[in-house]
């Protein structure tokens, strides 16, 4: 899904709403931000533009991705599927790069225009570490819990995360 939501951003298709479409737009309209001078809009438009730049290998693939397998199935990758892997390589860290470096475009479109900015990573994504913490500490006190009632080592073994300090 996040490689479809990439080949979206960056569609190639004639009059497709996309991050070029809006540093265009950007650069056409530089006199209408209310936030942002046209000669700070059109440098924000440059950096854009660079950044998109650097990304146009993994951008490839993402295309690639799109047309072969996701968005159609192409025959020759329904032949050789790993030919896909192949011919369209692409890791997660590019992928996140290729959201990480989108986000920071809107970013400072969205600055100058309407002085407002989005924190794009997505907050508290760690949470699970602190549930899997409370449940390794309850298992703990059930280890506790049974020594202390049968006397003897527990027939369950303990988390191999230690005891929190708490």
């Amino acid at each position: 899904m996040s490689q479809m939501y990439a080949a979206k951003l960056y569609d190639k298709t004639k009059g497709a709403v996309t991050l070029r479409s809006l540093l265009a737009e950007a650069k056409s309209k530089a006199g209408d931000f209310k936030h942002g001078t046209p000669k700070e809009v059109a440098a924000a438009v440059s950096d854009g533009e660079a950044r998109i730049a650097t990304l146009a290998p993994i951008l490839r693939s993402v295309q690639d991705r799109r047309n072969e397998a996701l968005a159609h199935l192409d025959p020759a990758t329904v032949a050789d599927p790993a030919g896909l892997a192949v011919r369209a390589k692409l890791t997660l860290a590019e992928l996140e790069k290729v959201f990480n470096e989108s986000g920071m475009i809107l970013n400072e479109i969205s600055r100058l225009l309407e002085d407002t900015t989005a924190f794009m990573r997505l907050v508290d994504d760690q949470d699970y570490k602190s549930a899997l913490d409370l449940i390794a500490e309850a298992k703990h006190g059930q280890v506790d819990k049974w020594e202390a009632e049968f006397k003897e080592p527990c027939p369950f073994p303990r988390p191999r995360a230690p005891r929190p300090p708490w």
